[in-house]
């Protein structure tokens, strides 16, 4: 009987740590997360191949509108051709500065940039405007740590040049 006492005060004390743990700090989801300072555009990547070629870009900041931090976040950043099957690209990226986003907080600029674009001949201000030119849509999903990804944010791409 003396053996059962042990065990039984050990797995008390092992759901109390688990229960501690759990309340010392809700983690924030990153739905609180909200989008600033949108910019979207192309970007120059000069001549490949004896061809302008044109990618598309999208540069943001995210802001953390809830009331508790947001760990680790990453980013899921697809490119798609408007009316095609599929991404165009797709791009992983770390939200930089640090391990967490803070309440109110907002991240330094993120730049994500297709390495899949458009390529011609025709000068490159030429190019968004030829009438096969397709645009594209850019969706952003997010999760922080172990979560699931979740779609936190869609854009269209405009046909502009964005400056070097």
């Amino acid at each position: 009987m003396r053996e059962v006492r042990p065990a039984f005060a050990r797995l008390v004390s092992a759901l109390a740590l688990i229960v501690f743990a759990a309340a010392c700090g809700p983690a924030g989801t990153v739905q609180q997360l909200v989008f600033a300072d949108v910019v979207t555009g192309y970007h120059d990547e000069g001549i490949v191949n004896g061809e302008n070629k044109l990618v598309p870009q999208i540069t943001f900041r995210l802001q953390n509108t809830g009331a508790e931090p947001v760990g680790t976040v990453q980013l899921n950043v697809h490119f798609r051709v408007d009316g095609a099957d599929g991404n165009m690209d797709e791009v992983l990226v770390r939200v930089p500065g640090g391990n967490e986003i803070a309440p109110s907080a907002t991240t330094d600029p993120i730049v994500v940039r297709s390495k899949v674009g458009y390529t011609s001949l025709a000068p490159r201000a030429e190019m968004l405007q030829n009438s096969q030119f397709r645009d594209v849509t850019v969706r952003v999903f997010a999760k922080s740590g172990s979560a699931q990804w979740a779609p936190i944010g869609e854009f269209t791409v405009d046909r502009t040049l964005l400056p070097l």
